[in-house]
């Protein structure tokens, strides 16, 4: 047996814990854990278990795919965390343990005795009944959700509040993520195509658009490969349907690249074979192809490349979870003492200073706003607005709504009812296709403001100090000042503390009430005007 690694945790993930635990003690004990791929959800979860563990309690962490559960059993066993699996037919069934990782699936089929404090929810945003009912069931039960995109309508309904553990940027910024370059190419209109129950597009007849993509798909892989990684790169690729994805597979195999689909439908056990050679360094498997399988639950650094061929109208979570399969870095060294400069510099040594984006979809311009304010901070309401329910505007929409002259082929204005140039009456519509084959245009990248941007106050639009962006030091502060305001009384000081922080940031604070031992007097006199005479001048007006 190997001696456990330690768990060294990088200081936001431990400040994470300590805003978690404050916030469960103040009975806010049914949180989400939000954090971009990449961002150690995983490490974070590792680690409060340690801690529950080690006080004797009974913990839980709950799975919805098999590689989700194997990938939890590798960490646990790294970190030295004994456990059992509770899954049909797994071999590491140890009832006895302290620790279980559950299958979802299993657990709803099978009555057991439910004895655990604590149960970790991975991927909380795909909800089922059978977990919502057991929240609901076990009050004195702490239930802590896992995800990257807790978009999913009801989830405020679930659990009571939402920790953002790093946005997106911030992990960027600081190396702990691989950014993406992507590259915009040939895709199918989706002018005229039907929508489903879920109103996403009819995906059979994207599929019988997508027939002209394939040369396009395979062609294009081969040529950015070669360009930026010196030849083919491991790869994961979206399509539409099963069926696209076979004719896709097909091709990539007749151009000499060994490319494996992998659906609903492959069995269990070919499915892990599939991933444990696909994960090698020396694979004979260079991609995969999927339709959602590979979406969430799949994590492998060694991918460098995201094809896109599956267009999406309203599910921004599913497009954040297929960018997040190439985010992953790889290391040349020990990443964990390093600045950010050098960790960027052991990502390029490693040959992977960022990871390639083949968009056929057109979903990186149609979520372009979503993602990037997502990227930048993360989440901090549960069903402030539902993500997944909202329809984007399709990027292309005046260019798909072009009229031709079937004559000539001259561009018509909506008005002409005649060709100008040749007098043909009659029109076809714009080809099925944007963009002329085998051309890919590589996207603008996020224009970024040198240094960071001014922090305005959100009721007067006034700059703040640059101290001011630490929000959880900024909140700790007011519940210092309002609790000696307030004389100790604790409920008037959080009401008070509530409206400073929102006339300041426009929003509530969803953490719990945790004032600072000491109150930052050098904060206080910087900002005195706002954060002292304002209230006082408010206070005086209710008073009167």
């Amino acid at each position: 047996m190997r001696t456990p690694k330690a768990l060294i945790l990088r200081p936001r993930q431990k400040e994470t814990i300590t805003l978690m635990r404050a916030g469960i003690k103040a009975g806010l004990d049914r949180p989400i854990l939000m954090g971009a791929t990449g961002s150690g959800k995983t490490a974070i979860a590792t680690e409060i278990i340690k801690l529950a563990v080690a006080k004797g309690s009974r913990c839980l962490f709950l799975c919805d795919r098999i590689p989700l559960i194997e990938q939890a059993s590798h960490t646990f066993d790294t970190y030295g965390i004994a456990h059992g699996i509770i899954q049909a037919n797994h071999w590491r069934k140890r009832a006895y343990e302290k620790v279980q990782i559950g299958s979802i699936q299993t657990l709803a089929r099978r009555e057991i005795e439910f004895n655990f404090d604590l149960v970790l929810v991975d991927e909380c945003h795909s909800t089922y009944d059978y977990v919502t009912n057991l929240i609901k069931s076990h009050p004195k039960t702490i239930f802590i959700g896992l995800s990257a995109t807790p978009f999913t309508k009801g989830l405020g309904q679930i659990y009571t509040n939402v920790i953002n553990a790093m946005p997106n940027d911030d992990l960027l910024d600081e190396g702990w993520l691989v950014p993406p370059v992507c590259y915009i190419g040939r895709r199918a209109s989706t002018e005229g195509v039907s929508l489903d129950s879920a109103g996403e597009w009819n995906k059979a007849q994207i599929s019988e658009r997508n027939g002209e993509l394939i040369g396009d798909v395979c062609s294009a892989w081969v040529d950015k490969c070669y360009h930026h990684f010196g030849g083919p790169v491991k790869t994961i690729l979206f399509s539409a349907t099963k069926a696209d994805g076979e004719v896709m597979r097909n091709k990539f195999i007749d151009q000499g690249y060994n490319f494996v689909q992998v659906t609903d439908k492959t069995p269990k056990d070919e499915f892990i074979e599939i991933v444990k050679e696909f994960a090698k360094k020396d694979s004979k498997i260079i991609g995969l192809i999927s339709v959602a399988k590979l979406a969430k639950g799949f994590d492998n650094p060694l991918v460098k490349c995201i094809i896109d061929c599956r267009p999406l109208r309203k599910a921004l979570s599913e497009y954040l979870q297929i960018l997040g399969r190439g985010g992953r870095p790889v290391y040349s060294g020990d990443p964990n003492d390093a600045t950010p400069e050098e960790r960027k510099r052991m990502m390029a040594e490693a040959g992977k200073p960022f990871f390639l984006v083949m968009d056929h979809s057109g979903n990186w311009d149609r979520f372009r706003e979503d993602r990037e304010r997502i990227y930048a901070e993360g989440l901090n309401t549960l069903d402030g607005r539902s993500l997944d329910e909202s329809a984007r505007k399709d990027p292309d929409e005046k260019e798909d709504k072009t009229i031709y002259c079937a004559s000539c082929g001259e561009i018509l204005d909506a008005y002409y009812d005649v060709c100008p140039l040749c007098g043909g009456k009659t029109r076809k519509p714009q080809s099925l296709m944007i963009h002329e084959p085998g051309v890919m245009v590589l996207a603008e990248p996020t224009k970024k403001p040198k240094g960071p941007p001014p922090l305005l106050n959100a009721t007067n639009k006034k700059e703040m100090p640059p101290w001011m962006a630490d929000k959880a030091f900024v909140w700790r502060q007011f519940c210092a000042i309002w609790l000696q305001r307030k004389r100790g009384d604790k409920t008037a000081a959080e009401r008070g503390a509530q409206a400073q922080y929102k006339w300041f940031y426009g929003r509530s604070y969803t953490g719990p009430f945790d004032p600072a031992e000491e109150i930052f007097d050098k904060a206080v006199a910087q900002h005195k005007y706002a954060m002292v005479t304002h209230f006082n001048s408010q206070s005086k007006k209710e008073t009167a």
